[in-house]
């Protein structure tokens, strides 16, 4: 099990590829949102599973706020689909709760947001002491949208 602080670097994020892909997003992207979250002063926590080749079996991290904020994000956990129902996810983001009490006695709440339709992920915030606090909804639009409304000739944003 590899614990990394802050970026990961390049052979770490070329493991993640596949992982990312999984998600929706690509290496390059989960590397983007780490360098903003640095940029901005945000510590970076990840804990990642590596099998045997080297390749990412999941993975989970956790940014926090400068101090003295108090708070952190659980942003992402995730197993490949080979690895899955061996426990590796309660184990790294247990590990990263561990560490986070450990380092940073200052953060005092940490947020994540999670989908309804994934339960083995609520579960597990459930057995990790994490309680719902509100229910909400997500709105997508996607550029394909804003395509179309243009060329319907809508305005966007108060476009005059």
């Amino acid at each position: 099990m590899n614990m990394i602080d802050g970026i990961p670097d390049h052979a770490t994020l070329a493991r993640l590829a596949p992982a990312s892909r999984l998600l929706g997003t690509s290496a390059a992207a989960l590397l983007g949102q780490y360098r903003d979250l640095d940029g901005a002063g945000w510590a970076v926590r990840t804990a990642v599973a590596l099998t045997a080749r080297r390749s990412v079996a999941a993975f989970s991290y956790i940014s926090l706020a400068p101090q003295p904020a108090g708070f952190g994000w659980q942003q992402l956990t995730a197993t490949m689909p080979g690895h899955r129902r061996r426990g590796l996810s309660r184990h790294l983001k247990s590990r990263l709760l561990v560490r986070i009490v450990e380092d940073r006695p200052d953060i005092e709440r940490l947020l994540t947001l999670n989908n309804a339709a994934r339960r083995g992920i609520l579960a597990l915030n459930r057995l990790l002491g994490f309680r719902a606090t509100e229910r909400g909804r997500q709105w997508r639009l996607s550029v394909d949208a804003l395509d179309l409304a243009a060329a319907a000739g809508l305005r966007l944003d108060g476009q005059e």
